[in-house]
């Protein structure tokens, strides 16, 4: 399936803009860059899936901006909506079907350097001044890239979030093109000759160990509890400090700025269990006894602004996580509660996490810098509080 839009310099190409097969056609693959996809399916022509992701939503496209440019100035600007599975139009990409198509005119055949830019109204520049209200008016490369977005940590994804994306390309032939029906298929210089998606929020993926109990009703559902004190009201908090106040939508060779929030509250857990974040809940044995029960993971999932800092300000300015457990010396006396701290670096995971920079003799950011598309996966085991000399249960925190 191709969505064919016209030739336009307006914010949206509507379908009854088409044009009636007169000029040229070009259509782009899309799929998402490789390095970081690894919870994510590939298709059998190696491109990374596009829409697939019902959990997360990592890989959801629901709108895309393709900018034609030559030298600095902007010539083309096409708008591309309602591509997600859950939007209603009639134009969504799926797996194998993951291409766009537009139009130039005669006249307009050149060598094009491409921007794309996907899930602009996710995010803001500022608290006023939306990213989607930019993008259309836009009429240079510098004014694209020195935009900043305003994001900080986003701890909860709902339905109308989705990462924002972005690809640039030098160069690109659009001299001759194809016919609306059989428009050709721009060649890329990536691996799969199709546009791959950069996204520019890294995902950090927690995953509490053996900290939920599942214990199964006379209906074959389960009620899911946290385990040992965690139900004498107690709270884990996840902070993160000096997560950057803003990114570059585009990568820059350059390290981050000073600017940073301090001990910023990414998660906190208190008394109700989120059974959608329950590991395994679903795989249970549907055929198990009445009260059986079952000790499951916990995942906790929140995205972080790329933050790229030099080796020697490590200690100052990497972004670092602190988990605090709250617990009960004593569990059967809820009235004194202390502390328990555990300190986390994001220590790149992947060799290949830096490989959107060019990195130089004076810009080499440091293992502990979080690099945008990548995800830092974190397994914890609660803390567990030695209560033996109270001579009571010690299979608790």
């Amino acid at each position: 399936m191709l969505l064919s839009f016209a030739s336009c310099v307006r914010q949206d190409c509507d379908e009854e803009l088409i044009g009636d097969g007169q000029g040229l056609y070009f259509s782009l693959q899309f799929g998402l860059r490789g390095a970081h996809a690894q919870n994510l399916r590939a298709q059998e022509d190696g491109v990374y899936s596009i829409n697939t992701d019902k959990t997360d939503k990592d890989d959801y496209v629901k709108e895309l901006r393709i900018i034609l440019l030559q030298g600095d100035e902007v010539k083309k600007n096409f708008y591309f909506r309602a591509l997600d599975p859950d939007s209603h139009g009639p134009n969504k990409l799926t797996t194998g079907h993951n291409e766009v198509s537009f139009k130039l005119e005669e006249d307009e055949m050149d060598i094009y350097d491409m921007i794309v830019i996907a899930n602009e109204s996710s995010v803001r520049i500022t608290t006023r001044k939306t990213l989607s209200s930019v993008l259309p008016k836009v009429k240079t490369r510098d004014e694209i890239m020195a935009i900043r977005l305003n994001t900080g940590i986003v701890r909860t994804v709902s339905s109308r979030f989705y990462i924002p994306m972005t690809a640039e390309y030098r160069g690109v032939d659009m001299r001759k093109g194809g016919s609306k029906d059989s428009p050709l298929k721009l060649q890329l210089p990536t691996p799969t000759k199709g546009v791959e998606l950069l996204r520019i929020l890294a995902k950090v993926e927690l995953i509490i160990k053996d900290c939920v109990e599942a214990t199964r009703r006379s209906d074959g559902k389960f009620d899911c509890s946290w385990i040992g004190p965690w139900g004498f009201d107690r709270v884990v908090t996840i902070d993160l400090d000096k997560v950057s106040d803003e990114t570059p939508l585009f990568p820059a060779n350059q390290y981050s700025s000073l600017e940073t929030s301090s001990d910023a509250t990414a998660v906190r857990l208190s008394q109700e269990v989120d059974e959608s974040s329950v590991v395994g809940l679903d795989n249970l044995p549907d055929d198990g006894s009445i009260g059986g029960v079952y000790l499951l993971d916990y995942r906790v999932r929140f995205y972080l602004p790329e933050r790229l800092v030099a080796e020697a300000q490590e200690a100052d300015q990497a972004t670092e996580m602190k988990i605090t457990w709250n617990y009960y010396p004593n569990p059967w006396d809820s009235s004194k509660k202390e502390e328990h701290t555990n300190q986390v670096s994001f220590v790149r995971q992947n060799e290949k996490a830096d490989d959107y920079l060019t990195t130089s003799a004076t810009f080499a950011p440091s293992e502990k810098s979080v690099y945008r598309n990548s995800c830092y996966r974190i397994a914890i085991s609660p803390y567990r509080a030695d209560f033996r000399s109270l001579e009571t249960r010690r299979d608790t925190f």
